[in-house]
């Protein structure tokens, strides 16, 4: 698509770039309207690390040869790992994913992604435009997801369809979680006539301070739906 900006948002965009301290050299910002047709020349610098606007360059070039579906705006991500010779492990990622949240829900997150894959279960690293998504499958059915996007922050989503056979389980569960479960979930329009509100993504529980208080909780109920789908599978063996 043909990239096109307004006056307007050409020098709003300008000056913000300036307080992040990009330098244009042979352009004035101090105008109420701008034309850059009319500049004799253009010296855009980064004094701070010049080195910088080299790495944009490299995101540039990376964006427009590199793009593919599940791997979106690597320009906007600054995804240096698409350039790289060698394939990236998810671990790497997943680390960077949890780098901004507290200590003890980074060490929450990385416990579930090692445990889980000891058990069995694949993770694929999902990005769709500036969300990103580490979903965990056994076999090719998606048990459960981190998410993280603009709209709904970070998040773990959980499909579990069997809660019928571990009832016994989910009894032992505080009372709202007992609650949210028993539920379910699926399309809020169509299941509870409310305002969809992403229900289709499973059971979501956000990854902040009370996702501590039902930590052990997650990972008894996870223990239990992988169980479940293994038990099926040798059985159908």
């Amino acid at each position: 698509m043909k990239e096109k900006i307004s006056a307007p948002k050409l020098l709003e965009a300008l000056k913000f770039l300036t307080g992040c301290g990009i330098y244009f050299d042979g352009i004035s910002l101090d105008v109420r309207t701008l034309d850059l047709s009319k500049a004799a020349s253009l010296k855009i610098s980064y004094p701070d690390n010049p080195i910088m606007l080299t790495g944009l360059k490299v995101m540039a070039i990376a964006q427009k040869d590199l793009y593919t579906k599940g791997n979106h705006d690597i320009f906007l991500r600054c995804d240096y790992r698409v350039v790289k010779e060698e394939e990236t492990e998810v671990i790497s990622n997943l680390n960077d994913f949890v780098a901004p949240l507290p200590a003890e829900i980074q060490d929450f997150a990385l416990k579930l992604h090692k445990r889980y894959l000891e058990a069995g279960l694949t993770c694929k690293l999902d990005v769709f435009y500036l969300g990103i998504r580490f979903i965990y499958s056994h076999k090719n059915k998606e048990i459960w997801t981190f998410s993280a996007a603009h709209e709904s922050g970070y998040r773990i989503l959980i499909k579990a369809q069997n809660t019928h056979i571990y009832t016994d389980v989910i009894e032992m569960f505080p009372l709202y979680l007992k609650e949210k479960i028993s539920r379910g979930y699926g399309c809020n329009k169509k299941l509870f006539g409310e305002p969809c509100q992403k229900g289709c993504h499973g059971f979501s529980f956000p990854l902040d301070d009370s996702i501590i208080d039902i930590s052990q909780n997650i990972e008894v109920w996870l223990d239990s739906e992988v169980s479940c789908l293994q038990r099926k599978k040798h059985t159908s063996n």
